[in-house]
């Protein structure tokens, strides 16, 4: 039993550390995707200030995503640091630091669930929250227009994501 117990690490959550304020610095990161020998970012450095919102736009397999990965602590930096008020994302819970980062992949991913509790990830914060996120996000005001408001049941589809009771419409054309 002890054999089988020594093979299974033990990993203890990182000292909790204040609530973020926000101020992002990226340190001459190199990205390597999984299964990759191939960086698809090379010695990119920037400074995001809490409260600023980013875009990160340019062409096709240019390493948007990837940055976006390794800025959120999903992929590892092969070289380089991702810092948040100055501490390394390593240094945080990542369940914990989830709450306080927002992203807008290019595909976006929504769960079978009421728009309320996508915008909430599922957790259970506050219904002020959910609200005040949304007008951040600038979509408050579409939002109570649908049917059930922030109660709306939404379900993946291939592709596009459609609310209950609502007929699909067809995508834009380029």
């Amino acid at each position: 039993m002890e054999n089988l117990l020594a093979e299974f690490k033990v990993t203890k959550k990182p000292t909790a550390l204040p609530t973020p304020k926000g101020f992002i610095d990226v340190e001459n990161i190199v990205v390597l995707p999984p299964d990759s020998k191939v960086p698809s970012v090379r010695g990119i450095s920037l400074s995001i200030k809490a409260g600023e919102t980013v875009a990160i736009i340019g062409p096709s397999a240019a390493g948007k995503s990837s940055l976006a990965r390794a800025i959120l602590g999903v992929w590892p930096c092969a070289n380089g640091k991702v810092r948040i008020d100055g501490a390394e994302l390593s240094h945080y819970d990542r369940e914990v630091l989830g709450q306080y980062i927002g992203y807008l992949p290019q595909d976006i991913e929504l769960f079978d669930g009421t728009i309320s509790e996508n915008i909430a990830r599922y957790e259970d914060p506050k219904p002020e929250m959910v609200v005040e996120a949304a007008q951040v996000a600038g979509v408050h005001e579409m939002i109570l227009q649908l049917p059930q408001g922030y109660d709306t049941p939404i379900r993946p589809v291939p592709i596009l994501m459609m609310l209950e009771n609502t007929p699909l419409r067809e995508p834009f054309s380029n």
